[in-house]
């Protein structure tokens, strides 16, 4: 599977299938007064102390539209689950469907596994049960007792690339509170994950005036890249809102991403990486991703006196002459199967100073009021929440061969933070994406149920 590909599977998993830690008050979760919530009042009892006689008189005729199981079979189920979660579940949220049925977002009282429970009744008093499904979402009590030492020793009994930084921590009353890390110091290749930085930048200057969101960005034709679904064509003074712009620099146009940089001017996005990381960055000048393929996949002598440039300033002159330069094709920038140049031609950060790029993100979000920030930056729609449990996603990444780059600030339904950043270069071989997959899943894995 490639890096794309698999970024879009944990998209996916993140915003439909983790389950969240017991919320604040999740006693306090209301049941609807109609008989769908009453069989979820009694579906909770039932599930505390399972017995054949708590069912008698309560079974429709179908359940699910199939034929209802044996009750000894229903009783059993209900046994193992209650072994499993010690003694049954907590709400932590109810979706109604109508009053005859609802979906119900669940967590063991152990804390160990999340549950989704859909349950309805027949339209005619008394209301026997018509459908009744229970399923885990995430860490299911038979898979096993994962743990953060478990993902420790997977990454030191495991090969690792040269060049690896990672970072997982939990923003517990105002403190960092870290759970996994590994090279969390050394500074590694991001690739076009480096879209970070912009978006950070814009981000703080929205939460002091959300009136930005609505300022008209002129296009400049020069500002063009690859991977630009939104933006495949760019014509000169064409205008779109700031607000558009970041939007699509969110969901991966490089194009945007390029022309948001271009907006804001390419001193102030390098004002704010020596911010976070010192006027010892190695982002000066900070590249956009047009200039970054050129200098990845062209030949000849403006690369080659890039890459030996003494100092800053000779690297910028060689970027005003690179403007002119054809912008490669996508398919030549697909023809690279191997790493290439990821030690000379690269965005650099480490997974520290990505975690504090988090935390600015983070503030900037609280910062504004209006709310306008987060719900510019979360990838959780409201159609995705209602069985889902992250309340806010945010996510870049970047991948080519040779380089594997995640960072996420995620937030749970219950207001419990997590920021992680994942770094891995080699640029000798290409990277295991499916370890660093793995590592991934098993990382929102474990946010997920954290308590």
């Amino acid at each position: 599977m490639t890096h794309h590909a698999r970024t879009l599977l944990l998209a996916l998993l993140l915003v439909l299938s983790p389950a969240l830690a017991r919320p604040a008050g999740a006693e306090d979760v209301a049941v609807p007064d109609t008989p769908a919530g009453a069989l979820l009042e009694w579906f909770l009892e039932t599930a505390a102390a399972p017995s054949e006689e708590a069912f008698e008189g309560r079974l429709g005729e179908t359940m699910n539209d199939i034929p209802a199981p044996d009750v000894s079979v229903l009783v059993s189920a209900l046994n193992s689950y209650r072994q499993h979660t010690d003694g049954g579940f907590v709400i932590a949220k109810v979706t109604e469907v109508d009053a005859l049925e609802l979906d119900v977002l669940l967590r063991a009282k152990n804390g160990r596994s999340w549950w989704i429970a859909s349950l309805g009744v027949q339209e005619a008093p008394p209301h026997l049960i018509s459908v009744y499904q229970l399923r885990p979402l995430v860490n299911s009590p038979l898979e096993g007792d994962e743990s953060w030492g478990d993902l420790s020793w997977m990454l030191g009994n495991r090969p690792m690339p040269p060049g690896v930084s990672i970072r997982v921590e939990r923003i517990l009353e105002g403190r960092n509170k870290p759970f996994l890390r590994l090279g969390e110091g050394t500074r590694v290749a991001m690739g076009p994950a480096s879209k970070i930085f912009p978006i950070a930048l814009f981000a703080e200057q929205v939460a002091e005036d959300t009136t930005l969101f609505e300022r008209l960005v002129p296009l400049r034709d020069g500002l063009v890249s690859l991977i630009s679904p939104a933006l495949p064509v760019v014509r000169e003074g064409d205008t779109y809102s700031a607000a558009e712009l970041f939007d699509y620099a969110l969901r991966g146009d490089l194009t945007a991403v390029d022309q948001l940089i271009g907006w804001l001017g390419r001193g102030e996005v390098e004002a704010f990486v020596a911010d976070v990381q010192g006027d010892d960055s190695p982002n000066f000048p900070f590249l956009t991703t047009g200039e970054f393929y050129k200098l990845k996949l062209l030949e000849g002598d403006l690369y080659d006196a890039y890459v030996s440039a003494e100092n800053e300033d000779e690297r910028r002159s060689v970027l005003v002459d690179l403007d002119w330069r054809k912008l490669p094709t996508e398919e030549e920038a697909g023809a690279i199967v191997s790493p290439t140049r990821v030690r000379e031609v690269e965005w650099r950060a480490s997974a520290d100073e990505l975690c504090d790029v988090l935390a600015r993100i983070e503030a900037a979000m609280d910062a504004d009021e209006t709310g306008a920030v987060r719900a510019a930056l979360n990838e959780v729609t409201e159609r995705k929440r209602q069985l889902g449990i992250w309340s806010f996603v945010f996510r870049v990444s970047g991948g080519e061969p040779g380089v594997f780059a995640e960072a996420y600030l995620l937030e749970r339904l219950d207001g419990a933070r997590f920021r992680f950043v994942l770094l891995a270069e080699d640029p000798d071989e290409e990277i295991d994406y499916k370890l660093f997959g793995t590592l991934s899943d098993g990382i929102v894995r474990l946010m997920a149920i954290e308590p």
